[in-house]
């Protein structure tokens, strides 16, 4: 799975931050960082893409926050 996940929220905002343009890169195989914390139950993570902006949530795509 994707590095983003080894982070603390925390840790992701600051990246987030710093770069806010990376917030929908594609990274393994050609999944973002939403797909990631959506397939790994990450509200937290979910909640924080969200309002930067993430998109781009397929085939993982069903969470309560997302509907």
């Amino acid at each position: 799975h994707s590095r983003w996940f080894s982070f603390k929220v925390s840790e992701l905002r600051d990246l987030l931050e710093r770069s806010p343009s990376i917030v929908n890169v594609a990274f393994t195989e050609g999944r973002t960082a939403l797909y990631w914390a959506v397939c790994n139950g990450r509200e937290d993570a979910i909640r924080l893409l969200l309002k930067h902006q993430a998109r781009g949530v397929a085939p993982c795509s069903y969470h309560p926050l997302l509907t």
